[in-house]
C-alpha cells in the first residue's frame, strides 16, 4: 500500500498535464490580446489615409486656386496644365511633410491612358539637436 505523502506517477503526471494547460491558456491569451490590437492598427491607418485624401481633394494650390489632386490630375490630360509641375510637387512635399507623422510616407500615383504622374514621399526621423 502507498503511504500518505509519497509522490507517485499519477501526481507527476497531473503537474505535467497543469503545465501543458497553462501554456496552453497563456498562448490563447496571448493570441486573443493581440487580435484586437492589430485591427486597432489597421483602421488607425485607415483612418490617417482617409484624412490625407480629403486634405488633399478639398485644399487649394494656392495662389491657383484648384484643388491639389485636379492640379495633379491636369498634368495627365493637359498639354499645358495650370499649376507648373515643380510648383505642385514643392507644394505637395510641404504640405504632406505637415500633415504626416514623421513615421509615415505617402505615395500618390495618378495613371490616365498611357500617361501616368507620381509623386513619393517619406519622412525621416530628424534629430532634435
Amino acid at each position: 500500500m502507498v503511504r500518505l505523502g509519497e509522490k507517485g506517477v499519477s501526481d507527476i503526471i497531473v503537474v505535467a498535464f497543469m503545465f501543458i494547460l497553462l501554456v496552453i491558456a497563456s498562448v490563447l491569451v496571448h493570441q486573443y490580446q493581440t487580435r484586437d490590437l492589430n485591427s486597432a492598427a489597421d483602421r488607425q491607418n485607415e483612418l490617417k489615409s482617409t484624412q490625407l485624401y480629403k486634405s488633399l481633394e478639398k485644399t487649394e494650390v494656392n495662389p491657383y486656386g484648384i484643388p491639389a489632386l485636379d492640379a495633379a490630375a491636369e498634368h495627365l490630360v493637359l498639354k499645358e496644365p495650370t499649376v507648373p509641375e515643380n510648383y505642385l510637387r514643392e507644394w505637395l512635399e510641404n504640405t504632406t511633410d505637415f500633415l504626416l507623422s514623421k513615421d509615415l510616407g505617402v505615395e500618390l500615383t495618378l495613371t490616365y491612358e498611357e500617361n501616368k504622374w507620381i509623386f513619393t514621399h517619406t519622412q525621416r526621423y530628424r534629430s532634435r539637436s
